[in-house]
């Protein structure tokens, strides 16, 4: 049996199995709904694992940013939430945000896309319209090496967020020392960025929101951390683990929120 990634033979040599395991864990404890890819070597088990506590590392640092906010948020009344913050609106030039409709198949695809990580119960997904940065994405996207467009999730402070959707991301508040460098980074699964949202509780419960924005990672390649730009001919860096990071503001459009329930007061 040969390495996923290294495609030379499998040895188990000592220690082999102790670093495995260790990468189950991490593995698990930010992928608990995705299935677990097995056939690596020592070498490669000891990549993924400095991959994951790197990401580890940057969430636990990102609580701790606002631990004491939240301390002081749960002595406080509960605040106000209602899932009807915005009228239902389909025309999308007059209203600035839209609910979507449950029964829509842009929400079962947005739905399928985050329960496949995410076992919480969404509250509500809002698309946001704002002509001025799908302009800036489109004039962005014309200068990229190729066009490949995903998909990606991206969780966030809640007092970032709406300044990222009125104005876009801003790389300002990137830190060289993260996984893929001072960029801004977007995700496959939902359970990567829900370790980077916002935990707010309300009238409903604890909920968290991330984004699920449109992303053009032009060409990639491997990224490391320390980076503050792309390598010559390439538009955006990955890590092993589908974790993507871009350096321009305007290569990723923030489209729509996900509202979900994490605890509820039941």
């Amino acid at each position: 049996m040969s390495c996923k990634i290294c495609h030379l033979p499998i040895i188990c040599v000592i220690g082999h199995d102790a670093i495995k395991a260790k990468y189950i864990k991490l593995f698990k404890a930010i992928f608990p709904k995705k299935p677990i890819e097995l056939r690596y070597c020592a070498s490669c088990y000891q990549s993924l694992v400095d991959e994951l506590d790197i990401e580890i590392k940057s969430q636990q640092e990102h609580i701790n940013t606002y631990k004491e906010e939240l301390e002081l948020l749960k002595a406080k009344c509960k605040q106000d939430y209602s899932i009807m913050d915005h009228n239902v609106n389909t025309d999308n030039k007059q209203k600035r945000y839209i609910i979507l409709d449950e029964n829509s198949e842009e929400y079962r695809r947005i739905y399928e896309h985050f329960s496949g990580t995410l076992f919480y119960k969404i509250i509500r997904i809002e698309k946001s319209n704002n002509p001025v940065l799908l302009q800036k994405f489109n004039e962005r996207s014309k200068q990229l090496t190729c066009q490949n467009i995903k998909y990606l999730f991206h969780g966030s402070a809640d007092k970032a967020y709406e300044n990222i959707l009125e104005t876009g991301f801003d790389l300002h508040y990137a830190n060289a020392s993260g996984l893929l460098g001072a960029g801004i980074y977007f995700a496959e699964d939902a359970s990567y960025s829900h370790g980077f949202g916002r935990i707010t509780n309300t009238n409903l419960g604890k909920i968290n929101h991330i984004l699920y924005c449109r992303v053009n990672l032009g060409k990639t390649c491997k990224g490391c951390s320390g980076m503050t730009s792309t390598p010559k001919g390439f538009d955006a860096v990955h890590s092993d683990h589908k974790t993507y990071a871009v350096f321009d503001n305007y290569q990723g459009l923030p489209e729509y929120i996900i509202y979900y329930l994490v605890e509820d007061h039941k």
